[in-house]
């Protein structure tokens, strides 16, 4: 079955998301991204394998967004809570000294999957 891709619905998806640069959408920037790495693996199993990392935290991310920030409005009110929080210092091994369990499911925090893939 071969994967239709559409690259008019890339120009539009990144023209939303950048409609307003300070309160991005995080579903419309998850589609960004995982439309980008979609491209690349219908372009080479190769590149679609280097990429498969952005891949992996889009669906990482997409699932705390889905499970821990149901009322968030933006990536930036998403980070910032993370800031205010300190998972963003998260780092496994200093884990309970910040409160946390040692295995968390903030280790994959939506600021640290960001700032990698920006």
């Amino acid at each position: 079955m071969e994967t239709q891709y559409s690259y008019d619905f890339l120009i539009n998806n990144i023209k939303q998301v950048n409609e307003d640069i300070e309160n991005i959408k995080p579903f419309q920037f998850l589609v960004f991204l995982f439309d980008i790495t979609k491209a690349f693996r219908m372009l080479s199993s190769a590149l679609g394998m280097a990429f498969s990392d952005i891949t992996s935290k889009v669906d990482v991310w997409r699932g705390l967004f889905k499970d821990e920030y149901k009322d968030a409005k933006t990536i930036q009110e998403v980070m910032q809570r993370e800031i205010d929080l300190k998972i963003c210092e998260l780092n496994g091994e200093n884990n309970k000294s910040l409160g946390h369990k040692k295995h968390t499911h903030y280790y994959h925090y939506t600021s640290g999957i960001i700032i990698y893939n920006i």
